[in-house]
């Protein structure tokens, strides 16, 4: 050591930096102790353990449910018990704890446990302990980073707590603590941020709470504060006193039948709003808004005699205060009993009266309007309005208000309002006022809402209340989503300013999911979702109703008033069914509230028998009965009343809304201004086209329109009946909201077993079950005694049905299919057979033979007849109505034998239809009994056809087009543009009928594209417009592709060579070079995109070696471009006199090399890969090198220091000066961001690089040009400590690095400037010697485990590995794919498992796994796999196909019997009806031609994958085994439809290709029974001989027979003379079907 200060002191002055301070040791791992459960109840237990060394960071709670399903309940690290809720009784459960430290998980230790019993003991239980109670929650310590909270809980313990908040990026974050905590530090928050907690406690299964607190965190350290100085804290204002609710009360004089006034007080505060909740008549709850200014509110549309119940809420701020509840019960409805004793009435108040109404604020999204009421009082106001899109709109308002805002407007519009007075049953004004609301000021863009927590405070057997925050922003309204019992997707839509909403007509005991999703413009945010379970049914099921005595209490001459009684329970409805004076049934339905009815239009002097029946549920039960005779027809002449009745005033239909719209259902609400009608009924078309007719009682004011289809416009007209008058229509129009993405399908119901349960000689009644799930509908299949196959439909509901007409002694065959959505399943089967015809010892009476009565059309429409019949003897088991429709096609409408009245609807006007009447009986028919009719003309002249206007493009860019047009007269129905997109494929885009603007997008940039423009008004379709466009070019022009230069190999050594190369064109975002080692494997080497040269290391000496480089540009990978080079040959080199210099690889035990670094005694530092050899001589240590320098050498062996070397420079040739490199400094440090600064004090460098690793360890590379002295690291995280190294580039040479660590965050860097130096020497500056710096241990080389194969597929192999030491920087898997192809597959080196994709089944594949560790490449470590067979190797078909692996629709190849001799490449469609199709036909555009012979259409032309005929001969080949179904797709731009068939088979040429079809199904109607027995024929062959062929007379080919009523294979796009692709069913012979599929499956019974 003297030696080395005589050194120091002669050379450069020693530089002495502060020791650095001793490391703590590291904390010793915890210890988990033992896990035990200390108490246990029937749904819970809690669980206690110890620490017994150590503390953990957290723990968590691992175990399964009664399902089975893994469950994790995560602990603080700071508890050691928890209770673990929510678990079935008296069931074995298994818990596993693990404890956390840093990134280790510890454990598990382990107990079991059985839960309580669920029963009740056999001693009676101490009362429930009482609710707990949470009290205050405050934040007593705050810092820059935490906030400590403390709670209280005045009564009772809680199981746990969580605490709620979001982080500094707005993501909801959850903090569990254990129940017997009463404080808890919240760590990881954001400095100077304001936070919101709220505390909730968890009480068995309920979650009480949460109380709330607000904190601000610390701001950070400033600069220039001293560590430990902490910024002055912001205290948040007071805040306002929490309001207080008085009491709610009401007054006799403000109760009526129909209505309640409610008062209340607030002696404290304000609120922003009330709520009213209660629940109506028929037990729904409903909910009345209130503004925050009222103290009184009317509600109105109660039921008389009932007792209600009324909650009001406060809203205040974010908090719904209350309830405080009053009940009351409504006046009696009979009010003219009173009229005998005017003495007792008051007078009855005068009719109020409505003053002007004004717009005192506007803004430009709501208006806020005024009125006045001079005189009298009203119950309630209604504000009516049009929204922007012309949609009508209704504003309840309490009658005790004179103003309200009107929200959600449009900006810059003029809107007309008008207010309307509710007084009882009348709706007086309307009073109107204009108002054009103001221009959207310009403002920032707002930032995106967020939605919080879902939770759900209030569960009834029937009724979930859920409730919501939105911690920031606002929304535009919200949906809840969820499936109801039957597993039907559910919508409840909220307006945006509700936090809370109730969802009614639950189930009982039954688990819902509730998605609560925001709007927010037209983003859909969320959802958040909450599951919880209704409650059980408060009492028992109601018993069944009681019908009472049925009594006629007043006649007339033409009427009959009934009264009966309901001594127990209730019913849904009633109906009274009676005949009138010609014998014809009649029935009068009566709502289920009722206990009395008058049966109108009745004949004088007649005997009437009335029948009542109660519906209750699916039953009907009765009928009670009573006899009436109607009174003397003169008696009303000379009756003995003294003053006859006034004529009641006809009644008024008023306006007709539709209020609440979904993708299914609309709304409808009306009123009637005056009197009262007898019933309603509503009308519309469904989207076929139909007519349909929904009946409503009298004393209803809304209905709810079902079964509609979604984004469709509907009109709907009211008509009211007043005695045997129809008044109206009333109309308006809806716009069904678009169909909501469906969760997942309720699960496919299953068949149980078919039995034959009662037997006769001519009958047998089937019986089945249906284990799981529900059926739309069913159909019994079997053949009669003729063998014609037979269909009886059965609907959902029933589990049995009785086969009428077969044969005595005759064995039968039943099938029964089930009906679900457009999938049938089953079937399942029973044999029966019928009893003998003449067995019974006394034969029974023959049953006479019924009658058919008279035919009559009582009621005719424009569209439709009404037909009603008598039967005066006898009853038949059904009846058949047949016609002949507009075009003289016969039609036939079958009607149940129970039924005397039909209406046919779909009729054309004013047209004659004559109606034939047939009953069935048994196997009769008897009849017809026939009548004429002429439909009426229409109700009003129809609308003149509208026009289209010019079509233009207004705006274009690159991958859209908007288009606008006009419509100089008339209104369109909705319109559709139809245009080919960049692959020629036809595209329709539809367009709602009150838009003019639309825009398309999807579009290939620089392209010209024509659109079409249609307008639908009815069934016609009206244009086209058209316009032409091309697509914008891009802003910038888009990348052309790159193009690799030449390669060539610039430096060769024996183990290296140099590789350069040059892009002439474009840029790569990374390169791969590929060669092959000494052992012939396959080698890749990745390069990033900047670099053009790379140094391959490691090769062996005097050998030839083929390079080829690879382009990656986005997922394309270009090239390859090749170079040849051999490299040099290896040597041990020649002594010269100033050393051992090496010209190739050294040998020897004693050998080394290594970087060093030095000080010459005059000049600058320099650096060169040396061998070294240690020899004693005169105690000093020698170096040898390879190359000549001279100067004084730090010699470093094995660690360890071993002095100073004076070494010499050989004369032969002088080194360049190599670059140094300074110290690395960190001048910027950001929570996300450091900058780095460093310097070069001699020499320069030609690149830099910066490497550190990112938050998940991956390794992280930054190149820096050579001039650069500072960059910035961008994309960091938040208080984390990185260690940053800088390389400097010369040459080939990689010098350094020098490092640094520091730690982001604002005002919390600490930076250690450690820079590396190989030999561990630093130079401060000029004239001073060099500084040892710290040598760290340089981490031991990493090892790579077995690798394993514990997954196989028939296309894959997912390996597995393990590193039992150290940590790899990357992996790579290497094997050969089947053509015998090197394939390299790069894995990061975080992973231990990775899936090869892509390989052949059943085939034997070797992988190789190496760990690429800093330049080094360590193993292979090798496995060998074989992948799976396929299930079918050579599939047979399309369903084999889908068996062999799912897929989507694909071009694939098939093998014809499964002969691989036989290959044919076809199309599968995956998706439809379950898939598993083989495509054999497609029509879509007409650019395949379909006019050709018979050689083509045996063979098949085309493509698969657009038009084509697969061939006949394939298609027998694919029909001869076992029995096919054959589907035929249809599509036009509006609609679709399908035919089934069963037993599908072609026969082959010698029969040419006959073909044979078994039953249809389906919605396009049955065109190809008719073709069924008929040869194939083309053009020039015609089996039949025909002298004009049908295939020439309709220019196609296909089995024709007289000719046909399907042409599939006709001309494309030709409308007339039947020559089209045509499917006469569905759309007749002037239609060509633009789109058809016609495919073929095993038939799936």
């Amino acid at each position: 050591m003297d030696g080395c200060a005589d050194i120091y002191a002669l050379h450069c002055p020693l530089s002495v930096s502060a020791p650095a301070e001793p490391k703590e040791e590291p904390p010793s791992q915890p210890i988990l102790g033992e896990l035990t459960a200390s108490h246990v109840s029937p749904d819970s237990v809690q669980l206690e353990w110890s620490v017994p060394e150590g503390t953990f960071d957290s723990f968590t709670v691992q175990y399964r449910d009664a399902q089975g399903q893994p469950q994790v309940l995560p602990v603080d690290g700071g508890s050691r018990t928890v209770t673990v809720p929510g678990l079935s009784p008296s069931r074995r459960y298994k818990f596993n704890l693990y404890g956390m430290w840093g990134r280790k998980r510890l454990g598990p230790v382990s107990t079991d446990a059985v839960t309580g019993e669920g029963g009740s003991p056999a001693e009676p239980e101490e009362e429930p302990p009482s609710q707990p109670t949470l009290g205050e929650l405050t934040a007593s310590h705050v810092s820059p980073d935490s906030v400590q909270l403390e709670w209280s809980v005045p009564e009772g313990t809680f199981d746990s707590f969580t605490v709620q908040y979001r982080d500094a990026q707005g993501q909801p974050q959850v903090l569990p603590v254990d129940g017997g905590s009463r404080t808890v530090t919240v760590p990881g928050l954001s400095p100077s941020h304001r936070y919101k907690f709220n505390l909730y406690g968890v009480w068995g299964r309920k979650r009480l709470g949460p109380v709330s607190t607000d904190a601000i965190t610390g701001e950070g350290w400033s600069e220039g504060a001293m560590p430990g100085e902490r910024c002055t804290e912001r205290r948040p204002e007071e805040e306002p006193t929490q309001p207080i609710l008085g009491e709610l009360t009401l007054t006799a004089s403000h109760v009526s039948p129909d209505s309640v006034q409610l008062e209340w007080s607030v002696p404290e505060g304000t609120f922003d709003s009330f709520t009213v909740q209660y629940r109506d008549a028929q037990g729904q709850p409903q909910v009345l808004p209130v503004d925050g200014a009222s103290r009184t509110v009317t509600v109105p549309g109660l039921s008389p005699s009932r007792r209600y119940k009324f909650n009001l809420y406060g809203v205040w701020g974010r908090k719904r205060l209350g309830p405080i509840s009053t009940d009351a019960v409504t006046g009696e409805g009979a009010w003219t009993c009173r009229c005998s004793h005017p003495t007792l009435s008051p007078e009855p108040p005068s009719q109020p009266t409505l003053g002007e109404l004004t717009a005192s604020h506007v803004s430009p999204d709501s208006v806020q309007l005024e009125w006045s009421v001079p005189e009298g009082t009203f119950d309630s106001f209604t504000v009516q309005y049009r929204d922007a899109q012309g949609q009508p709109q209704v504003l309840p308002v309490d009658g005790g208000s004179r103003t309200v805002t009107v929200p959600g407007l449009s900006p810059s519009r003029r809107y007309k309002f008008n207010l309307y007075g509710v007084w009882g049953r009348k709706r007086l004004g309307p009073v109107s006022t204009d108002a054009v609301t103001a221009a959207s000021e310009p403002k920032e863009e707002p930032t995106q809402p967020i939605l919080g927590e879902l939770t759900a405070p209030h569960v009834t057997s029937d009724s979930v209340q859920l409730e919501w925050s939105v911690p920031e922003g606002t929304f535009d309204s919200f949906t809840v989503q969820y499936r109801d019992a039957q597993g039907q997707p559910q919508v409840l839509p909220v307006d945006g300013g509700s936090r809370t909403v109730t969802v009614p007509g639950l189930s009982p005991s039954r688990r819902y999911k509730f998605n609560l999703y925001g709007m927010w413009g037209r983003k859909r945010l969320g959802p958040v979702s909450t599951d919880t379970v209704t409650a059980e049914p408060e009492e028992e099921p109601p018993s069944q109703p009681i019908l009472g005595e049925l009594t006629a209490s007043h006649v007339s001459p033409d009427s009959v008033q009934l009264e009966w009684s309901v001594p127990e329970g209730t019913f849904d409805s009633f109906t009274v069914q009676y005949r009138d004076a010609q014998g014809q049934p009649q029935v009068l339905p009566v709502d289920g509230g009722s206990r009395t009815v008058t049966v109108p239009g009745l004949s004088p002097s007649r005997r009437y028998k009335f029948n009542l029946y109660g519906m209750w549920g699916r039953k009907r039960l009765g009928p009670i009965s009573t006899d009436a005779i109607t009174g003397d027809g003169e008696e009303t002449a000379s009756g003995s009343a003294s003053e006859p009745e006034e004529e009641p005033t006809q009644p008024i239909l008023g306006e007709l809304t539709a209020p609440h719209v979904t993708s299914d259902s609309v709304q409808l609400e009306w009123s009637v201004p005056e009197g009262t009608f007898d019933s309603f009924t509503v009308q519309y078309r469904d989207a076929q086209g139909q007519p349909q007719v929904l009946p409503v009682d009298g004393g209803s004011r809304t209905v709810t329109v079902p079964g509609l289809s979604p984004s469709r416009r509907y009109k709907f007209n009211l008509y009211g009946m007043w005695g045997r008058k129809r008044l109206g229509p009333i109309s308006t129009d809806a716009v069904t909201a678009p169909a909501e993405p469906e969760e997942e399908p309720p699960s496919q119901p299953i068949l149980g077993e078919l039995t034959a349960s009662h037997v006769s000689p001519d009958s047998v009644q089937l019986e089945w079950s249906v284990p799981e799930g529900t059926f739309d509908s069913f159909t019994v299949q079997y053949r009669d005694a003729q063998g014609q196959p037979q269909v009886l439909p059965v609907d959902g509901g029933s589990r049995t049905v009785t086969v009428p007409g077969l044969s005595p002694s005759r064995r039968y065959k039943f099938n029964l299919y089930g009906m679900w959505g457009r999938k049938r399943l089953g079937p399942i089967s029973t044999d029966a057979i019928t009893g003998e015809g003449g067995s019974a010892s006394e034969p029974e009476e023959e049953p006479t033979q019924p009658i058919l009565g008279e035919l009559t059309a009582p009621h005719v429409t424009s569209d439709s007849v009404q037909l009603e019949w008598s039967v005066p003897e006898g009853t038949f088991d059904s009846f058949t109505v047949q016609y002949r429709d507009a075009q003289g096609q016969p039609q036939v409408l079958p009607v149940d034998g129970g039924s005397r009245t039909v209406t046919v609807p779909g009729l054309s006007p004013s047209r004659r239809y004559k109606f034939n009447l047939y009953g069935m009986w048994g196997r009769k028919r008897l009849g017809p009994v026939s009548t004429d009719t002429v439909t009426a003309e229409p109700e009003e002249e129809p609308p003149s056809q509208p026009i289209l206007g010019e079509l233009t493009a207004s705006h274009v860019s690159p991958d859209s087009v908007q288009l606008e047009w006009s419509v100089p007269k008339g209104t369109f129905d909705s319109f559709t543009v139809q245009y080919r997109d960049a692959q020629g494929q036809p595209q329709v885009l539809p367009v709602d009928g009150g838009s003019r603007t639309v825009t398309v997008p999807g579009l290939s940039l620089s392209r010209r594209y024509k659109f079409n423009l249609y307008g639908m008004w009815g069934r016609k379709r009206l244009g086209p417009v058209s316009t032409d466009a091309v697509t914008a070019e891009p802003e910038e022009e888009p990348s052309s592709q790159p193009t690799l230069g030449e390669l060539t190999a610039s430096h060769v050594s024996p183990d290296s060579m140099q590789l350069e190369w040059s892009v002439p064109e474009g840029t790569f975002d990374s390169f791969t070079v590929q060669y092959r080692d000494a052992q012939g494997q396959p080698q890749v080497l990745p390069v990033d995109g900047g670099s053009r040269t790379v140094t391959m290391l490691g090769l062996s000496p005097s050998r030839r070696y083929k390079f080829n480089l690879y382009g990656m540009w986005g997922r394309k990978r270009l090239g390859p471009v090749s170079t040849d080079a051999v490299t040099g040959e290896g040597g041990c080199g020649h002594l010269t006199d100033h050393g051992f210099v090496v010209g190739g690889a050294l040998a020897g035990p004693m050998w080394g090399s290594f970087c060093c670094s030095w000080k010459r005694v005059m000049g600058g530092m320099e650096a060169w890969v040396g061998a070294w050899r240690r020899r004693r001589r005169a105690g000093g240590v020698f170096l040898w090198l390879v190359g000549s320098v001279d100067g004084w050498l730090m010699g470093w062996l094995g660690g360890r220091r071993n002095g100073w070397m004076n070494v010499w420079r050989d004369p032969e040739e002088e080194p360049p000066s190599q670059p140094t490199l300074g110290e690395l400094t960190a001048s910027h440090v950001s929570p996300d961001s450091v900058q780095l600064e460093w310097s070069v004090p001699e020499g320069t460098f030609d690149s830099f690089t910066v490497q550190y690793r990112d938050v998940q360890g991956q390794p992280e590379s930054l190149l820096v040009d050579g001039s650069s002295r500072n960059v910035t690291v961008a994309g960091l995280s938040p208080s984390h400590r990185y260690n940053f190294y800088l390389y400097g580039m010369l040459g080939q040479k990689r010098l350094g690095p020098v490092s640094l660590d520091t730690i982001t965050g604002e005002g919390m860097c600490w930076i250690c400037p450690c820079p590396l130096w190989a030999l561990g020497l630093e130079c401060p500056g000029a004239g001073m010697g060099p500084v040892l710096t710290p040598w760290e241990e340089p981490p031991s080389q990493p090892h790579l485990g077995e690798l394993t194969a514990p997954h196989v597929t028939p296309d894959s192999v997912q390996l597995e590995w393990s590193v039992p030491e150290g940590t790899f920087d990357s992996f790579t898997v290497q094997y050969r794919d089947a053509q015998g192809q090197p394939q390299v597959l790069p894995v990061d080196g975080g992973s231990r498992t990775v899936t090869v994709p892509g390989l052949s089944p059943s085939r034997r594949y070797k992988f190789n796994l190496y760990g690429v560790w800093g330049q080094k490449r360590l193993g292979p470590i090798s496995t060998d796999a074989t992948t799976a067979p396929l299930p079918h190797p050579h599939p047979r078909d399309c369903a084999e196909e889908q068996l062999n692996g799912p897929g989507p629709s694909r071009e694939t190849l098939i093998f014809l019997g499964g002969d691989p001799g036989r290959p044919l490449r076809v199309f599968c469609d995956m998706e439809t009806d379950g898939g598993g199709w083989l495509v054999f036909q497609r029509r879509q555009d007409g650019g395949t031609d379909f006019w050709r012979g018979w050689d083509a259409y045996a063979r098949g032309f085309g493509n698969v994958t657009g038009e084509f005929w697969l061939g006949n001969e394939a298609l027998h080949a694919l029909t001869t085994g076992p029995p096919t179904e054959l589907r035929v797709d249809l599509r036009t731009p509006r609609d679709a439809a399908f035919a089934r068939y069963r037993d599908f088979t072609v026969a082959g040429p010698e029969d040419h290709y006959r073909l044979h079809l078994g039953a249809y199904s389906g919605t396009a109607g049955d065109a190809l029974s008719y073709h069924v027995g008929s040869p194939f024929s083309t053009r020039d062959r015609d089996p039949r001989g025909r002298p004009r062929p049908c295939a020439v007379a309709y220019t196609g080919a296909w089995w024709y027979h007289n000719c046909h009523y399907a042409n599939l294979n006709g001309r494309y796009g030709t409308p007339h003379h039947h020559q089209g692709i045509n499917w006469f069913p569905w759309k007749g012979f002037e239609v060509s079907i633009p789109f058809t599929e016609m495919k073929l499956r095993p038939q799936r019974d």
